[in-house]
C-alpha cells in the first residue's frame, strides 16, 4: 500500500479571563509530506512553528528516537528495519496549555530491500578484464597474467575471476581500483562501510605462516578480507583498521577447498563495532573505537586476486571470486540475509559437468603434438572445445585422453597460434575452462637441463662444499651451483650466508675463516678449490652466484677477483654466473662480454633483460606468475632457469612448461622425471 503522510493541523484559541484578548496560540511542523523513510534507517528533520512559550511532542514507536530539540527543530534518528515489513508511526506534536489541541503526522519507513553497492561491484568479463558498475568515476584496471583468466559459471550466471597463485608477491594476474586522489571514496569508507564477496578457495589450507588474500586494501591501515594464517585457524576475517590498529574480526570458519562462500564485513563507526558474516549468519562482533586509518599512499588501491603494496600485488589468491562489492554505508543484518538468499539455492546441478583445480599453461605446440588440461573431475567421453577469442570461425573440438588428474588433447592439424578459450563437452553440456594462449612452432623446446643447487648435498654432503660438487658431477647434471663472498683481505669463499661461525665473510680475513669446518671432514672452500674440481670433470658446469654485499665497493671488488681467477684456471667457457644485483651482472659482463649472466631478482620482463645482455633465472613463484615469460624470452634468444624447484609436481609443471634448466635441491629425481617425461 503506498501511505501517505496525514496531516492534522489544529488551530488553537481560548478566551482569557481578562477583558484584552490575546492572539491565539499555533503551532506547525514541518514538512508535512515526506518520502517512505528508506529501510537502512537515517535522520529526518521536522521544523516547528509556534507562538507558545514550549511544545512538546509524542511517539508511537521505538524505531524513532530523538537525537536533537531545540525552541525550532526536532531530529529524529531511524533505526533499520530489520523485518520484511513496511514499519508504520505516528508523532503528535502538541502544546502543554492545551492538551486537546494537537499534530499528528502519519509515518511510514520501507521493508527491508536488496542493497546496491554505489562504490565498487565488479563484473568480470570474457576477456578477462572486469568493470565497476557501482560507479563511473571509480575505475579498475586489470593486470593481464598467466595467473588470471575469467571463465562463465553457469550455476551463478556470470563470468568468475580464477586465479592461479602461490608465494607471497606477484606483478600481474589480479585487478587493481585506485582511490588514492578519490576524495569522495575515501570520505565513505571513512565513515561505515560495508565488502562483500562470493569466493572459493583452491588449495588445502594457505601455509601455517601465510595469509592470503581476495579482496583488500591494507599496508598498515586500509580494509578488506583474507584468509588467516595457522595462527588464525585458517579462517576467514575480515580487517579494517580503526583507531589504534587492525580490528581483527575473525569468523572462526575455514575455507573447505573447492567451495564457494558468501563474506560479508560490515564496519559501524556510529555503533563502533566491526561485523563478519558468512553465508548470511553473523559469525562475529568486535568492538571498534577511534576513525578509520587509511594505508600508504602507495598503497591507496583495492586488490582483487591480491593484497595492496608499493611494488605490486602480495599475499595472493588461490581459486576463483564471483562478486567484490564496496558500499559506502554499513549494511543490517536483514540486508545481508536478502544478499546471501540470492545465492543460497545456487548449487551446481548433480548431473552438470564440475571441473576442479584447473590449469591451462600456455605452450608451444606442435601441429597433432599433444597438449595437457590439468583438473580434477574429468570423464571419460569428455571432449574439449577451443574457440579463438580473436577469430570466431577458429573452433576446434578435439577427443580428450582423460586421466586421475588432467586431460591430454591432441593439436589439431591446421591448428592457428593464438589465444583460445576451452570448454569441456559432456553429452549436451559445456563447461567453461578459462583461457591460455597456445603458439604453434615446428619444433618443441629441448627439454630443460638440471642444476644441482649448492651442490649435490642432500645424499649427505655439505651444502656449497668441494664434496657436493663432486657428487654433481659424479650424476652427470648439467651444472652444479655454489655462492660466492669475497673477505675483507680479498680472498673469494663459499657459503650461502653472509656470515658463518658468528662471523660477517665481508668483514673477516681469510686467517680467520679458513679453519672452519663444516661437516663430514669438509672444510670451508675457496673459489680456486671449486675451479680445482671444476677441472676434472669439464662436462659439468660451474654456476656462479655472486651474493649481494653490503656496498657498491664490494661488490666490484668480487666480480674483478672473480674474473681474474676464472680466467687463470682456463676454463672460463665451463662457468656461468648468476646474482641478484643488476649492477652486478651489468659489471661481469663488462668484463667478459661473452659470458653467459642470469638475473635472479625477478622484477626485469623478458625484453628489459635481453636490451642488457641477460638471460632470466628467477624463482618459480615468479615463473608461474609470468608463465608467458618463458616463451617470450626464448624467442629472444634467451633462456630460462627457474628455482628451487623440489617436488614431483613441481618439476613436472616446470618441465612442462619448457623452462631451459631446472634448479634443485634433488637433482637425481629431477633428471629421471626428465628423462620419463
Amino acid at each position: 500500500m503506498d501511505i501517505l503522510f496525514i496531516i492534522l493541523l489544529i488551530c488553537m484559541s481560548f478566551s482569557c479571563s481578562n477583558k484584552d484578548v490575546e492572539a491565539p496560540l499555533t503551532l506547525f511542523a514541518t514538512p508535512t509530506t515526506l518520502s517512505e523513510l528508506p529501510a537502512q534507517g537515517g535522520e529526518v528533520t521536522f521544523a516547528v512553528t509556534t507562538n507558545a512559550p514550549k511544545w512538546e511532542y509524542t511517539l508511537s514507536s521505538d524505531w524513532l528516537t530523538e537525537k536533537a530539540q531545540t525552541d525550532t527543530s526536532l531530529i529524529l534518528k531511524v533505526s533499520a528495519n530489520p523485518t520484511d515489513n513496511q514499519r508504520i508511526t505516528t508523532i503528535t506534536f502538541g502544546l502543554s496549555s492545551l492538551p486537546n489541541a494537537k499534530q499528528s503526522i502519519l509515518l511510514s519507513q520501507a521493508k527491508a530491500q536488496m542493497p546496491k553497492a554505489d562504490l565498487i561491484d565488479l563484473v568480470f568479463k570474457t576477456d578477462g578484464t572486469a568493470d565497476n558498475i557501482a560507479s563511473e568515476s571509480i575505475k579498475v584496471t586489470t593486470l593481464k597474467g598467466d595467473g588470471l583468466c575469467t571463465a562463465y559459471n553457469t550455476t551463478y550466471n556470470r563470468h568468475i575471476a580464477r586465479f592461479k597463485h602461490t608465494g607471497t608477491t606477484i606483478s600481474s594476474g589480479y585487478y587493481k581500483i585506485d582511490y588514492s586522489s578519490n576524495q569522495k571514496l575515501k570520505e565513505a569508507i571513512a565513515d561505515g562501510h560495508t565488502m562483500e564477496t562470493f569466493c572459493l578457495l583452491e588449495t588445502d589450507t594457505p601455509l601455517p605462516d601465510q595469509e592470503i588474500k581476495m579482496f583488500s586494501t591494507h599496508e598498515g591501515g586500509g580494509t578488506g578480507f583474507l584468509v588467516g594464517n595457522h595462527a588464525r585457524n585458517n579462517s576467514f576475517v575480515f580487517l579494517p583498521h580503526i583507531g589504534s590498529g587492525y580490528v581483527w574480526t575473525n569468523s572462526g570458519v575455514s575455507p573447505e577447498k573447492g567451495r564457494y562462500y558468501h563474506i560479508v564485513g560490515v564496519w559501524n563507526k556510529e555503533e563502533g563495532k566491526a561485523f563478519i558474516y558468512v553465508d548470511g549468519v553473523l559469525k562475529a562482533t568486535e568492538n571498534t573505537q577511534g576513525n578509520f586509518n587509511f594505508p600508504a599512499a602507495t598503497c591507496q588501491w583495492f586488490g582483487i586476486g591480491a593484497d595492496a603494496s608499493p611494488g605490486g600485488g602480495e599475499t595472493p589468491w588461490q581459486g576463483e571470486v564471483a562478486i567484490a562489492r564496496l558500499y559506502d554505508r554499513p549494511l543490517i543484518a536483514k540486508e545481508i540475509e536478502l544478499l546471501w538468499n540470492e545465492l543460497k539455492d545456487l548449487q551446481p546441478e548433480l548431473n552438470g559437468i564440475h571441473i576442479t583445480e584447473i590449469s591451462l599453461t600456455p605452450k608451444q605446440v606442435l601441429q597433432e603434438g599433444e597438449y595437457i588440461i590439468r583438473g580434477k573431475g574429468f570423464k571419460s567421453g569428455d571432449k574439449i572445445k577451443l574457440e579463438s577469442t580473436s577469430c570466431a570461425e577458429n573452433i576446434y573440438i578435439c577427443d580428450g585422453h582423460i586421466t586421475e588428474n588432467h586431460v591430454t588433447i591432441t593439436i589439431p592439424k591446421g591448428f592457428t597460434s593464438g589465444e583460445y578459450r576451452f570448454f569441456v563437452v559432456r553429452d549436451e553440456k559445456e563447461m567453461d575452462l578459462g583461457f591460455t594462449t597456445l603458439k604453434v612452432v615446428n619444433k618443441l623446446p629441448k627439454k630443460p637441463k638440471v642444476i644441482a643447487h649448492r651442490g649435490y648435498w642432500t645424499t649427505g654432503s655439505p651444502q656449497n662444499s668441494v664434496a657436493a660438487l663432486k657428487k654433481a658431477q659424479e650424476i652427470g647434471v648439467y651444472g652444479a651451483e655454489f655462492d660466492l663472498w669475497i673477505t675483507k683481505d680479498g680472498k673469494i669463499v663459499i657459503n650461502h650466508d653472509d656470515s658463518i661461525n658468528n662471523l660477517k665473510i665481508e668483514e673477516a680475513t681469510f686467517n680467520q675463516l679458513k679453519d672452519i669446518a663444516l661437516r663430514k671432514g669438509e672444510m670451508l672452500s675457496t673459489l680456486e678449490d671449486f675451479l680445482e674440481q671444476g677441472k676434472k670433470d669439464p662436462s659439468t658446469r660451474l654456476i656462479l652466484e655472486i651474493k649481494t654485499h653490503k656496498n657498491a665497493a664490494n661488490n666490484h671488488r668480487i666480480v674483478t677477483e672473480t674474473q681474474k681467477l676464472v680466467q687463470a684456471s682456463g676454463i672460463a667457457d665451463q662457468v656461468e654466473y648468476i646474482a641478484f644485483n643488476i649492477e652486478i651482472c651489468k659489471k661481469m659482463l663488462e668484463l667478459q662480454p661473452d659470458a653467459t649472466v642470469a638475473y635472479l631478482g625477478g622484477a626485469c620482463p623478458p625484453q628489459q633483460l635481453n636490451e642488457l645482455g641477460l638471460h632470466m633465472d628467477y624463482y618459480i613463484e615468479t615463473i608461474r606468475a609470468n608463465k608467458s615469460w618463458v616463451a617470450q624470452m626464448q624467442d629472444l634468444g634467451k633462456t630460462v632457469n627457474v628455482w628451487t624447484v623440489n617436488t614431483p609436481g613441481e618439476l613436472a609443471e616446470m618441465i612442462e612448461l619448457g623452462v631451459d634448466f631446472i634448479t634443485t635441491d634433488y637433482p637425481e629425481l629431477a633428471t629421471l622425471l626428465i628423462k620419463n617425461h
